[in-house]
């Protein structure tokens, strides 16, 4: 029979080199919507924005605008086609002001190549999904190891009577294991959005209807269901066809 300590020896040495890629190049990334909010001025959402008055703003703001995008924190995207020419912009709805997109550093571009898919495509990307369910699973079995070794879970707040190297990993796990868990688990759910098509019951309930012109988004509080009536732009990719 396996115990957990033997079960979470062997799945740390099974994701050693992997998990420490991932953790490295995470940690780095961390820093990217930072960086992009400084860059774009877009760290803050504007309150009490609806998806139809930002597109009416958007249109007046950028001619042929094709496509709105909002990244996780906040910057709003726009792709357009004008003068027969295909371009990219920031929209900033706070002063209505459009930017140049700024150009992607190559740096950033290959670390957040090699955290996705350690550019080997969609193996690379099963790979890093396995190796967060396995972080998730050495995260738990590492917690019910140290809960039944020190005699419940009072004594996670007690010191440990360990050495050395040992000491130092029980005190730090009990404050990393948190950061883990919740790391892997949403790692996992990013894999299954991927290869499962799983967008949420977000997307289920609430669907935004495809429009012939922009200029039509001006009535997309009566084209879309009651729950799209006012919605504010939390998450948004908008294609126009």
């Amino acid at each position: 029979m396996v115990t957990a300590r033997t079960l979470h020896r062997r799945l740390s040495y099974l994701v050693a080199i992997p998990a420490l890629i991932l953790a490295l190049t995470g940690v780095v990334l961390a820093f990217m919507p930072l960086k992009e909010g400084l860059t774009t001025g877009s760290i803050s959402p504007a309150e009490h924005l609806s998806v139809a008055a930002l597109a009416n703003d958007i249109a007046n703001a950028v001619p042929g605008a094709e496509k709105i995008t909002k990244s996780a924190n906040n910057t709003i995207t726009v792709n357009y086609f004008y003068n027969n020419e295909f371009g990219t912009a920031i929209y900033l709805p706070e002063t209505g002001a459009v930017l140049p997109k700024p150009q992607s550093s190559p740096v950033w571009s290959f670390l957040k190549e090699l955290h996705r898919s350690l550019f080997i495509g969609e193996f690379g990307r099963a790979t890093s999904g396995a190796t967060a369910l396995i972080l998730f699973l050495i995260s738990i079995s590492g917690m019910w190891i140290l809960i039944t070794r020190m005699g419940g879970w009072r004594a996670l707040f007690v010191p440990p009577k360990s050495y050395g190297l040992r000491k130092v990993h029980l005190v730090s796990i009990r404050f990393s294991v948190w950061g883990l868990v919740t790391a892997s688990a949403t790692g996992d759910i990013f894999i299954a959005y991927k290869f499962f098509n799983f967008t949420g019951a977000y997307a289920a309930e609430c669907r935004l209807p495809r429009l012939s012109g922009f200029g039509a988004y001006a009535n997309i509080r009566n084209a879309g269901p009651a729950s799209c009536a006012a919605l504010e732009f939390s998450r948004i990719n908008i294609a126009l066809s």
